[in-house]
């Protein structure tokens, strides 16, 4: 049953962040900037200008370029509530300024999701594709998250068909399982995926249907759920790969009863 203080907010209110490290920055440097700036600046930011959830992945991955070195989900109570203040907001804007100190924004990218139960579009300029996966409306926040990011197991696989065939096959397998949304971001190289369940999951990935062949398990990671207590806040430590659902306060004014 759903939590009664649950705050759900529409599928496709998930932004969807892909970012590559800045060229220049040490590893070390780009790690600890996440942790004790980035990330945990981010819901003291943005919840006062509607945000619902955050849940980044460190990826640390310095053998393969074809995958990023961070993504994200980055949730809004609604596309409406993040359109409002997108251009009209002095937070927004040095938020949306700040992420140059630590990405290559030439090479990063953000979107909303689309449904996969509507016609997809051709992606033959081979950028990231973000998608969801169920017409339903979930709180981040609440419940368990499990992340995953499957890459190109040689040169041969088109991940984005593999992916797209994968969470059809997989769609009902993973609602019966309990999982009742999953986001994903698709590129030529790799998948991301966000699975989100109202418990823990810790089923093989091979049997819930998402390891389409020609692919490798990249990271397989349960978000931890680290405080945003202000503007102390000390932030979290990060040493590799790691995924993350921040807790913080929401602001009620931007969700619907």
């Amino acid at each position: 049953m759903m939590n009664p203080l649950a705050l759900p907010v529409p599928a496709d209110a998930a932004r969807v962040f892909c970012g590559y490290r800045r060229t220049g920055m040490a590893r070390e440097d780009f790690l600890r900037e996440l942790g004790r700036t980035f990330m945990p600046g981010t819901p003291l930011m943005q919840a006062p200008l509607g945000l619902a959830a955050y849940l980044p992945a460190v990826i640390d991955d310095e053998t393969n370029f074809d995958v990023p070195d961070e993504v994200a989900l980055i949730v809004y109570a609604s596309q409406a509530v993040y359109q409002a203040k997108r251009e009209t907001s002095l937070s927004r804007r040095m938020y949306t300024h700040s992420h140059v100190a630590v990405f290559d924004m030439q090479r990063s990218h953000a979107a909303f999701p689309q449904s996969l139960m509507t016609p997809l579009p051709v992606n033959p300029a081979g950028q990231p594709f973000a998608w969801y996966l169920f017409d339903a409306s979930v709180d981040w926040q609440d419940g368990h998250t499990r992340f995953v990011l499957i890459g190109r197991d040689g040169d041969g696989t088109d991940m984005h068909a593999a992916a797209l065939a994968m969470m059809g096959s997989a769609r009902q397998v993973l609602a019966d399982r309990g999982f009742d949304q999953v986001v994903g971001l698709t590129a030529p190289s790799f998948t991301a995926l966000w699975l989100h369940a109202p418990s823990l999951h810790e089923e093989t990935l091979a049997a819930l249907g998402i390891v389409p062949a020609g692919v490798a398990v990249i990271r397989d990671l349960q978000c931890q759920t680290p405080y945003v207590v202000g503007d102390g806040d000390p932030g979290v430590t990060i040493t590799g790969a790691a995924a993350f659902s921040f807790r913080f306060s929401r602001h009620l004014e931007f969700f619907k009863p």
